[in-house]
């Protein structure tokens, strides 16, 4: 091997020497004796060495292309292995980045194994919050951290891990317990689908929401109150949104208007109202919105039941936290009794003036009365003397006439505030029938009576009684003025408890008249009662 080596150096110097390579003095005699050298020892002729020579220069080639992919081979597992280390560098820094972070979160996380929920690892802040030492219980699960009655169902959790592998996320909430000197609290549970050291887990985070959830429920509750007091209000309360349409109304706009709230909501003015309503609701929306802030008006409207209601309209925007108006609430006041009595006092006003007047006359009046009577009664007694009897039936006439005379003063008077009604036990049958028949005498109006066997006696003043049915009877005939029949009933009647609108309670005599006639015209009605009208 030394004698093939040296073969191959010489052999390498020759070559070297043929091609060109120039070398020394020196180098090229000691080249010679080695060349010389070599075929002595080698016993080989020039010609064979050359072969020898070019087929070790080919295993050369060959050897050096290999040693040259090694050193390729070994660069690049140095640079696998450097890049290897600096991701392990970076896998352990990330991890412990992530203890760090792990543990410094305020709130409670843990790792869970989604097969069964068991707890593999938990932050410092679970700890703390459920009340667990150093150590968490061996083969802890989540499910034994929470209160399985809060969900509903035992099965719940589980499922939501389950989708939580399948679709990256979840998200619940439940009361969870917590032992020690910890109370429970509610939380929201956050589920995150993770991959740690090639393991697929879950993450959860437990968020205490108690206050969260106690604001939730004074909302709740407040909202609705505020929702059975607009429903129970009896205010009619709508609100319409920026652009005019309507978002919720309570029970009595629904009333008024004739629809369902279903059929209100989503619709503009016009779909909900008469065109000139709408035309004035839509203006008055408008400037508003414009302006900002509440108006009131009045207007009038007519009802669903037909009923033309006098109503003030109170409305005012309302807006966000950056001020921009988001709509209009408004509520209406049916202002249609305040103005009746309005009307009715101005009524009660003119109707004390008449009464006034009246009780001066009826003083005037009852003083000539007195004077009238007193020589009436004289003249009769002189004409009892002289025995002239037709002269004494004409002045007894008189007398009565006179004696009715004082009862219409008394009646002035009581109108007046002058007096007050003489009342007497009385049975109602004959004041009826008397003073209709006196009224209808003469006439071609029949008069039919309904009377009540065992009408209960009453306690009235008899003068102003049969003044109202006279004036009732006589107002029924002038209505018929071809004839025709009225018929008057009467019935006792029992009030348990008070009549709408005079407050009567207890027991009454009832009397009902009616007729045949054309009945009175609208425009007439709000003047029935006015005195001497007709």
């Amino acid at each position: 091997e030394k004698n093939l080596a040296g073969a191959v150096g010489a052999a390498s110097a020759h070559l070297g020497m043929s091609r060109g390579i120039s070398y020394n003095e020196v180098e090229r005699k000691a080249l010679a004796e080695a060349y010389e050298e070599v075929l002595i020892n080698l016993n080989l002729s020039p010609t064979e060495l050359r072969k020898k020579l070019d087929y070790y220069q080919e295993k050369e080639h060959l050897l050096l292309e290999q040693a040259s992919e090694l050193e390729d081979k070994v660069a690049e597992l140095n640079e696998e292995i450097e890049q290897r280390g600096r991701a392990e560098q970076a896998l352990e820094d990330s991890e412990r980045n992530y203890s760090e972070v792990f543990n410094a979160t305020l709130e409670a996380i843990v790792i869970l194994d989604p097969a069964d929920g068991k707890i593999l690892d938990a932050n410092q802040s679970f700890h703390e919050k459920f009340g667990f030492g150093e150590q968490l219980p061996v083969e802890l699960t989540l499910a034994e951290c929470i209160d399985q009655d809060s969900l509903p169902s035992e099965s719940l959790l589980q499922q939501i891990m389950d989708e939580t592998m399948q679709s990256g996320e979840g998200l619940f909430e439940c009361d969870c317990l917590a032992g020690g000197d910890c109370n429970g609290f509610w939380c929201e549970a956050s589920l995150q689908k993770i991959e740690l050291r090639g393991r697929r887990l879950l993450l959860a985070m437990l968020r205490d929401i108690s206050e969260r959830r106690q604001a939730d429920k004074a909302f709740r509750r407040q909202l609705e109150f505020s929702s059975t007091l607009l429903e129970t209000i009896p205010i009619p309360v709508f609100h319409k949104n920026n652009r005019l349409v309507y978002t919720g109304c309570n029970a009595a706009f629904e009333k008024i208007v004739g629809l369902p709230r279903e059929k209100i909501i989503g619709k503009q003015v016009h779909e909900v109202w008469p065109d000139k309503l709408a035309d004035i609701y839509e203006q008055s929306d408008r400037e508003l919105l414009a302006n900002k802030g509440s108006t009131v008006f009045e207007t009038q409207l007519r009802a669903a039941d037909g009923k033309l209601m006098d109503i003030m309209l109170y409305k005012a925007t309302y807006q966000n936290e950056a001020g921009k108006v988001l709509g209009i609430v408004c509520g209406i006041m049916d202002l249609t009794e305040r103005k009746q009595m309005e009307v009715d006092r101005n009524k009660a006003e003119r109707m004390e003036s008449i009464g006034l007047l009246a009780g001066g006359i009826a003083h005037d009046f009852n003083n000539l009365l007195t004077a009238l009577l007193g020589n009436i009664s004289l003249s009769r007694l002189m004409a009892d003397e002289s025995g002239n009897e037709q002269l004494d039936d004409l002045l007894s006439e008189a007398e009565k006439a006179g004696k009715r005379a004082g009862g219409l003063t008394k009646q002035l008077l009581t109108f007046s505030k002058g007096g007050s009604p003489v009342k007497e036990i009385v049975a109602l049958e004959g004041l009826v029938r008397e003073s209709a028949g006196f009224a209808l005498r003469g006439s071609n109006v029949s008069c039919q009576f309904n009377i009540q066997p065992g009408l209960w006696a009453t306690e009235v003043d008899p003068g102003q009684i049969s003044q109202v049915l006279n004036n009732l009877v006589i107002n029924a005939k002038q209505a018929m003025p071809s004839g025709g029949g009225i018929t008057i009933s009467t019935a006792n009647t029992t009030f348990d408890k008070p009549m709408p609108g005079s407050g009567l309670i207890g027991r009454y005599v009832l009397v009902e008249i009616s007729d045949q006639g054309e009945g009175i015209d609208e425009a007439n009605l709000p003047r029935i009662f006015d005195p001497y009208y007709t």
